[in-house]
């Protein structure tokens, strides 16, 4: 390519795009370049297209704003100042409107598309664009400010699995209303192990996650325990240790688990976009009103995974199965939901008993045992298959 002295720039094809070196400018707690009229037509930029960069070997996303300018992070930036000339690389050029496009079908064959059932705009309105990578993989952004970190994920993952951490997200997430990060809270090793390993297919490194453990006792958490913790959750959840934040005092009356609760938190609001607003509010919709087979795939797979985090399997006195409750917010639209999705599968409920939902009988334990109810949650499995090979009735 040309260069040009006419002009406080100069760009070069490089391997990964187009390497630019311009002056910046200062402009309150950022710095701006402006995407000059010559550069805009040989490189084929438009006002408001979404330049994906490269700044100091870490890729951003920004729009191409009508004065023609693009902001930069300062902290990308450290040590230059006003007027400084700095060298950044431009590694694709995207329209915006064709980043607001969703596939019509959510699901081809055994895979549900994320992108179907990502929003084309944020839970605060502002616009949530698809950015296609490559044939397997596209990023979400939106912006806020100067944009929000982006993350770059799968387009396809499988219905099963993704049903599963859903199903278990609605029920030991959180959904509160301004969440700014995803929440996966719950004292058993292996269904946490199971939707680590669910995001990491999904294109979710566990290099995002921090875990904060929450340990229930009467007295003080001492340093042996903190320690016994942190090496407890790190191993069990292929996670290095300072991603243990913390080991926090949970007041009880006596000390319940040894190695307590993991809380696992991924602070990225655009998943929180993907996840709790997109793929949970898609496949509730869709397993709360099923139409087709893989509608009622997804129904058992989100009911195991619901089981995980509230199901609790019930013996009489004999060691035998007699019934399955799952617990409730009833401060929420949770047990309307759950009577729904159980009729769904065929299954009949009984009574609520405090915040639980109830459900008997030798025909719906046999449901239950149809679609490996309790699979995802060892400690219960294992109760729930005893009472069950007790029961004289199954």
């Amino acid at each position: 390519m040309k260069n040009t002295t006419l002009v406080p720039y100069s760009f070069q094809l490089v391997g990964g795009g187009v390497e630019v070196t311009i002056k910046i400018r200062e402009r309150k707690d950022h710095f701006v370049i402006t995407i000059y009229k010559e550069m805009r037509q040989q490189l084929e930029i438009l006002e408001g297209d979404i330049l994906i960069l490269n700044v100091n070997n870490t890729e951003i996303i920004r729009p191409v704003r009508k004065d023609a300018a693009v902001s930069l992070p300062k902290n990308l930036l450290q040590g230059k100042k006003n007027r400084d000339k700095v060298s950044l690389i431009i590694k694709k050029v995207i329209n915006q409107k064709s980043c607001l496009k969703r596939p019509s079908i959510g699901t081809l064959q055994n895979k549900i598309d994320i992108k179907h059932f990502i929003s084309k705009k944020t839970s605060r309105g502002y616009p949530l664009y698809i950015i296609p990578r490559n044939n397997e993989t596209f990023s979400v952004w939106f912006p806020i400010g100067g944009g929000v970190r982006h993350v770059t994920i799968n387009n396809f993952v499988d219905v099963d699995e993704i049903s599963e951490f859903l199903g278990f997200y609605f029920g030991d997430g959180s959904k509160s209303k301004g969440l700014q990060s995803i929440r996966l809270t719950n004292c058993e090793p292996s269904i946490l192990q199971h939707c680590l390993s669910i995001l990491e297919n999904i294109g979710i490194s566990r290099k995002m996650c921090k875990v904060q453990v929450i340990y229930a006792t009467d007295s003080m958490v001492t340093t042996e325990i903190k320690r016994r913790c942190i090496k407890f959750w790190s191993n069990t959840l292929q996670l290095k240790q300072d991603q243990i934040v913390s080991v926090n005092k949970s007041y009880n009356v006596r000390e319940t688990k040894k190695y307590g609760s993991a809380r696992v938190c991924i602070d990225r609001s655009v998943l929180v976009e993907v996840i709790i607003h997109g793929l949970l509010q898609g496949v509730l919709y869709r397993i709360c009103n099923p139409k087709d087979e893989i509608d009622y795939q997804m129904i058992r797979a989100f009911m195991r995974g619901l089981l995980a985090a509230e199901g609790f399997p019930e013996f009489n006195i004999y060691g035998s199965l007699v019934k399955v409750g799952i617990a409730f917010n009833p401060h929420s639209s949770e047990l309307q939901i759950y009577q729904k999705l159980l009729t769904n599968l065929g299954i009949n409920y009984g009574k609520v008993s405090g915040n639980a939902l109830y459900i008997y009988g030798s025909n719906n334990m046999k449901k239950f045992k149809d679609i490996d109810a309790f699979k995802l949650h060892t400690t219960r499995n294992k109760k729930f298959l005893r009472g069950y090979m007790k029961n004289s009735r199954l």
